[in-house]
């Protein structure tokens, strides 16, 4: 069976012997599956419990097929933090990890019979295989921008509460006959989320602070007309720090405000907008 090793850019290189093992994520568990060959069946394993026993028994399993980080290669669908722990779990055993789009694996495939875990992680092990030259390796964001990351998201989730509760309140005001307590509760809920948001504003700025390179590059931006702290902040973890999306063009790509010809048939039609600043 051909297959493949990391090169320096993450993609991998052909080599020799190499078994794909497709893992389906759940928050309490997960499947595994590993493809030997077309000719082969898939052998798959069910309710692996998704914590640091579990990860330990997979490993098990793997040995007792013949299998380890020199003959295998693990490939599974992002599935934000329940894939998380695993994914760091394998790589720091020395496996290759992939971590691939769903939707990317799921057209790949008929939609025919039974959608279950197994069946998913059978599916995601053939997928490995089938684009295996198409592969990548999954690295973790530096420390730094995984905490960047989380304070935005957590910071975009109270944004929302603080727009939702804003709108409550106006609503709330017309009301002819009114209750003071939720009034007061509006207002005090309102003040503490806007203290929250404060927070990780500080903190943000902090953890930027602390790192020369990323700071020089939030500078940079923040010269930029428009541009401010959080926008930023943003682009740092969108690019990994300008590490995966270096050009402009894949940038705009990736974020989706490059205006591509949308046409398909006779009946489905979207006009290009100034197509010549894109080439």
């Amino acid at each position: 069976m051909s297959s493949f090793i990391r090169s320096k850019k993450g993609v991998f290189i052909m080599k020799k012997n190499l078994f794909f093992i497709g893992l389906d994520i759940a928050a309490v568990d997960f499947a595994a599956s590993i493809f030997k060959a077309p000719d082969q069946s898939i052998v798959t394993k069910e309710a692996i419990p998704n914590n640091p026993e579990g990860f330990d028994l997979l490993l098990l399993w793997l040995k007792e097929h013949h299998l380890d980080k020199t003959n295998s290669h693990i490939c599974m669908e992002s599935t934000g933090v329940y894939s998380q722990a695993v994914a760091y779990y394998l790589l720091s055993q020395g496996f290759p990890v992939s971590i691939e789009p769903p939707l990317k694996v799921k057209r790949t495939f008929d939609p025919v019979g039974h959608k279950t875990d197994p069946v998913d992680s059978k599916q995601i092990a053939e997928y490995a295989y089938r684009f295996q030259d198409e592969l990548t390796s999954w690295q973790p964001k530096e420390e730094i921008l995984e905490k960047i990351r989380q304070l935005l998201a957590v910071r975009e989730q109270f944004t929302k509460q603080k727009v939702a509760l804003k709108n409550a309140s106006q609503a709330y005001a017309k009301q002819r006959v009114q209750v003071v307590l939720i009034k007061k509760a509006h207002q005090e809920t309102l003040a503490q989320i806007e203290k929250q948001i404060a927070r990780i504003d500080q903190e943000l700025t902090k953890l930027i602070k602390q790192d020369p390179g990323i700071f020089q590059k939030v500078n940079n931006l923040d010269s930029i007309p428009g541009y401010g702290m959080l926008l930023a902040a943003q682009l740092l973890v969108i690019t990994d720090n300008f590490t995966k999306i270096q050009k402009p063009k894949q940038l705009a790509a990736f974020i989706g405000i490059v205006p591509y010809q949308h046409q398909s048939g006779t009946s489905v039609f979207r006009r290009r907008e100034n197509p010549t600043i894109w080439t």
